[in-house]
């Protein structure tokens, strides 16, 4: 199920978007309205929405609208969502004092699964790079070989053009 999901690049982003999206209604509607029951501050959980809405609008704006050459796109979510786990992970220790269990529990479930997803993503990435790779390297040799198949053409073509006009 997982190798249909990511199929392809796209699926990859639009997943990474929806995430996104689910992300920054936990982090607003969930955790800030609920400031008192998860121990982070407001302030902190409105900054992080802030930082995933970026991310969700990248990712997004690459489903719909990149064509082509998409591995330096993949490969820059995938490290954005690490950045944002290390981040997280920072802050969970400098507000652990004033998390409560749902807060710990809510930081120790998402990091793993946006974790989960970066290796999704640079598994797949460095896939379609391997494949992409070796696909050059066939088309390359298969060209090598018409122009050598080319050039015997033209050595045929010489000599029966040398051997017609005598």
């Amino acid at each position: 199920m997982l190798d249909k999901l990511t199929s392809n690049p796209k699926q990859l982003f639009l997943i990474d978007g929806l995430g996104a999206v689910l992300t920054i209604f936990f982090l607003v509607v969930i955790l800030a309205g609920f400031e008192d029951r998860f121990g982070m501050p407001r302030i902190i959980l409105y900054g992080l929405s802030l930082v995933v809405c970026v991310y969700a609008i990248y990712s997004f704006s690459c489903y719909f609208f990149l064509r082509g050459k998409w591995r330096p796109y993949l490969k820059a979510i995938a490290m954005a969502n690490l950045l944002y786990c290390f981040l997280t992970i920072g802050l969970v220790f400098y507000f652990y004092q004033s998390l409560t269990i749902l807060g710990l529990l809510y930081f120790f479930l998402e990091i793993p699964v946006i974790c989960g997803l970066v290796v999704i993503e640079w598994r797949w990435r460095r896939r379609w790079e391997c494949t992409y790779h070796l696909e050059l390297l066939y088309l390359g040799r298969g060209q090598k070989q018409r122009q050598n198949k080319n050039k015997q053409l033209e050595k045929v073509n010489l000599w029966t053009t040398l051997c017609s006009t005598k």
